[in-house]
């Protein structure tokens, strides 16, 4: 241990130890054990060691607070915002290759660290369920969702509304709305089948729209069509990414007004509902168990809550999902033997389950689920989410201070870093990856987010892509138009083209 001291020590100073102490240093670097010295000798090394180990453990506490300075603030006010809104996974990927996999940056007016590793997130999920972080209220953009929306709400509030909410979005829920979810796949489908030229974009906003606001929640909308209600939630998404300005011409502006709207539409949908009488035997919809829903008090959700959560859930559902259906079948395009491998195993499932899709058909997709979740590995729609420091933390061995914000790269670690210490083809679309049981347990893989506020409609998600894509694979030849469209990143990544596609039935595929 004296032997590394010293070493370290003219490491880690500028000058020796010898000149501060005003004594030779041991010989040799340091010399005998103190063991085998014996009279002055051992009191001058005593003295020598006391005066040099504080110096010593300074010296490397500052080395270690001073390279956590790596990083920048950027300019004045803005900060490095438009860098990171212009490109989040190319400014995240710059500054990891400079300063590492935790970086301090300034972003939506305020101090920041950035957070890239699997390690430091599974910190910062600890640190939140003790308190000492919580999910950030004041992203700008976030208002749209309401005050109350689950996105935004932390500690008691938060677990209480999570409880609430658990058994509606249950896996077990989800799958009894998956006679109606395929239905509505088979509408979608037909809607779009032989033209010459659609927006895949559209088909797969139409179909999210649905499956989360009719086939689950169980919503109605008496006074407009669906295309009105989805062009309110893609002007209101439209101010998620943004300063949260509302002045006049801005995004965040138009989005509130959309968000007023959008209130509208939900409360006649919730009037609707309530002078329509149940059917018998029909299991109840997301929407009436939400209403239903209480506490072991018997408090339920206060209306605004509730609005709040519906606008949330009926945006995350219909903009994320959407986005990653249109990913997915890009990717397939680009890759025919996918495609061919998962026919094959439709044409399995069908033979011993029959052409309805069910929940037991589902559980025998194996091959349709490896293909959704490198779909959710190659493109995630949210590649970081924000939090807030209550107070000053450590995070690998760095102090951060209180009041920063804290940007989490759950996504962007499922993309870039996703299986690091077996793969080497992490830009490659391959779902044969996920055919390995070991990929289940990968912590990096974390598309839906970690910790608390882990997506609450995972289940939905998961369960809306596999139907569709059983239904593409089993009836359909899906042809896109251009096949290196550009893609736009926000408010999540789409084709700028919409993806343009044909959709021709298949005739002879299943004989």
């Amino acid at each position: 241990m004296d032997v590394s001291l010293y070493k370290s020590l003219k490491r880690n100073l500028p000058y020796s130890p010898s000149t501060v102490i005003c004594f030779p240093a041991p010989s040799g670097a340091a010399g005998p054990n103190l063991r085998q010295r014996q009279g002055s000798q051992a009191r001058v090394f005593r003295r020598w060691m006391a005066t040099t180990r504080p110096i010593l453990k300074m010296s490397l506490l500052c080395q270690k607070m001073s390279a956590f300075s790596l990083g920048s603030y950027g300019w004045p006010v803005m900060g490095e915002t438009v860098e990171y809104l212009k490109d989040m996974h190319a400014f995240a990927l710059e500054r990891m290759s400079k300063h590492g996999n935790v970086f301090k940056s300034h972003i939506f007016g305020f101090k920041t660290v950035v957070v890239c590793s699997t390690e430091a997130l599974n910190e910062i999920s600890r640190l939140e369920a003790a308190g000492s972080i919580v999910t950030w209220p004041m992203m700008p953009g976030l208002k749209v969702f309401g005050e109350g929306n689950l996105a935004v709400l932390n500690g008691d509030e938060h677990a209480n509304m999570r409880k609430l909410l658990h058994s509606v979005f249950s896996r077990g829920s989800v799958l009894s709305s998956v006679p109606f979810i395929f239905n509505t796949a088979k509408e979608i489908c037909a809607e779009f089948e032989g033209q010459e030229h659609f927006s895949m974009a559209e088909l797969a906003r139409k179909y999210a729209f649905k499956v989360s606001t009719k086939s689950f929640l169980g919503m109605e909308f008496p006074s407009r069509v669906d295309n009105e209600v989805i062009q309110i939630l893609e002007v209101l998404g439209e101010g998620v990414f943004t300063l949260g300005i509302d002045l006049p011409l801005t995004k965040f502006h138009r989005a509130m007004k959309s968000r007023c709207e959008m209130i509208d539409v939900i409360k006649e949908s919730l009037k609707a509902m309530d002078s329509i009488s149940p059917e018998d035997g029909r299991p109840a919809t997301a929407l009436e168990q939400m209403l239903d829903a209480r506490d072991e008090g018997g408090n339920g959700l206060e209306m605004e809550a509730l609005i709040n959560t519906i606008i949330l859930l009926v945006y995350g559902g219909y903009e994320t999902t959407s986005a990653t259906m249109e990913c997915i079948l890009r990717k397939l395009a680009l890759n025919p033997k996918a495609w061919d491998r998962l026919r094959e195993e439709q044409h399995r499932v069908v033979e011993i389950y029959g052409d309805d899709i069910t929940c037991e058909s589902l559980e025998a997709m194996v091959y349709a689920r490896a293909v959704v979740k490198e779909g959710l590995r190659v493109q995630t729609a949210l590649p970081f989410s924000y939090k807030w420091a209550k107070e000053s933390f450590e995070l690998e061995g760095y102090r951060i201070p209180a009041n920063w914000q804290v940007v989490c790269g759950s996504g962007f670690i499922t993309q870039h870093l996703c299986g690091s210490d077996s793969w080497n083809d992490h830009d490659a679309y391959r779902p044969e990856r996920f055919l390995d049981p070991r990929t289940d347990k990968l912590s990096s893989f974390r598309p839906f987010g970690h910790g608390r506020h882990i997506c609450l409609g995972k289940e939905l998600a998961l369960t809306e892509l596999w139907v569709m894509l059983a239904l593409l694979a089993r009836r359909y030849e899906v042809t896109l138009k251009n096949l290196h469209a550009h893609i736009k990143p926000y408010p999540t990544p789409h084709a700028e083209d919409g993806c343009m596609a044909t959709l021709r039935e298949l005739h002879a595929a299943w004989s």
